[in-house]
C-alpha cells in the first residue's frame, strides 16, 4: 500500500486524491491518521519550496508518516505563470510609457482636452461657432482662434497616436501570450519597449 503519484493523483490503496498543479516541484507528504481527524484516514500536505511543511492536527502519537514523494511542476501551471509574469510586465510598462508621454502636460489641462477638441473641430467645421474654451485660450495667448484650434487638433492626434501605440503594443502582448502553447513561446515574445522599437512580434 505504497504511496503513488501518476498525473498529479495521489493513490494510496483504494484511496486517491488530486493533488495541485503548481509551477514548481514539490514535496508531498502522506500520513495515516485516526478516522476521526481525516475520514480517509490520510493526512496529505504538500510542501512548497522554502515553506514550511504542514503537519496533522491530530495527536502526534496517532499519526505515522507512510512517504515523502516528489511532486513534479506542472507545465501547465507554469504556462500560466510565465503568462501571468509577462502580462504583468507589459502593464507596468505601459503605465511607465503613458506616464511620461503625460508628464509635461498638466493634469488640469489633459482634463480640458476633450472640450478643447471638440470646440476646435466646431471651428473646423464653421469659423464663427461659438467656442468658449478656445476663445478664452486663444485670448489669453495672444493667437488666432482657428490657428489655435489647428494646434490642438494636431497636438490631440499626435497624443493619440502615441498613446495608442503604447496601448496596442500592450494589447498584442496580452494576445500573443494568450497564443502561446508552452513556457519558451512565452519567453521568445519580445518585451513592449522591444515592440514599440521594432522587434518582430
Amino acid at each position: 500500500m505504497n504511496p503513488t503519484i501518476e498525473n498529479h493523483t495521489l493513490t494510496i490503496g483504494d484511496h486517491s486524491e488530486p493533488l495541485p498543479h503548481l509551477p514548481q516541484a514539490a514535496r508531498v507528504h502522506v500520513w495515516q491518521v485516526p478516522t476521526d481527524y481525516r475520514a480517509a484516514g490520510y493526512f496529505v500536505s504538500v510542501q512548497q519550496h522554502g515553506q514550511p511543511q504542514e503537519l496533522p492536527a491530530c495527536d502526534a502519537a496517532a499519526a505515522e508518516l507512510l512517504a515523502t514523494l516528489d511532486l513534479p511542476a506542472s507545465e501547465a501551471a507554469q504556462l500560466d505563470a510565465a503568462r501571468a509574469e509577462r502580462a504583468a510586465a507589459a502593464r507596468i510598462d505601459a503605465d511607465q510609457l503613458l506616464a511620461t508621454l503625460s508628464v509635461s502636460y498638466p493634469e488640469r489641462e489633459v482634463s480640458s482636452w476633450p472640450q478643447q477638441v471638440k470646440d476646435a473641430e466646431a471651428i473646423q467645421a464653421d469659423e464663427t461657432a461659438t467656442t468658449p474654451l478656445l476663445d478664452a485660450l486663444a485670448s489669453a495667448r495672444g493667437i488666432d482662434r482657428v490657428d489655435l484650434a489647428a494646434r490642438v487638433l494636431t497636438k490631440a492626434d499626435a497624443y493619440a497616436q502615441a498613446s495608442g501605440a503604447i496601448i496596442g503594443a500592450r494589447q498584442r502582448i496580452e494576445d500573443l501570450l494568450e497564443a502561446a502553447q508552452d513556457a519558451d513561446a512565452v519567453g521568445a515574445i519580445p518585451a513592449l519597449r522591444e515592440l514599440l522599437a521594432g522587434a518582430p512580434a
